[in-house]
């Protein structure tokens, strides 16, 4: 049988909710990044992964264009 009581407390920050939260839709998290594209790269990037390779999100494929081999 399942005890429903936490061995440990539950922190003061942690809210307890019934409902799930909305999902997050900003992949950057509103954090900016400058990034110096100047110049030839010396290689080509190949990328080998799973679905977060690929820019998978609350999901679905979606924003593809900031995945991080973009």
């Amino acid at each position: 049988m399942v005890n429903s009581v936490p061995s440990t407390p539950i922190p003061d920050d942690v809210i307890i909710r019934s409902e799930a939260r909305k999902p997050v839709t900003d992949p950057t998290l509103g954090i900016q990044v400058s990034v110096n594209q100047t110049g030839t790269p010396r290689h080509r990037l190949v990328t080998i992964g799973d679905s977060l390779t690929h820019g998978f999100q609350s999901g679905v494929i979606f924003n593809t264009g900031l995945s991080y081999p973009v």
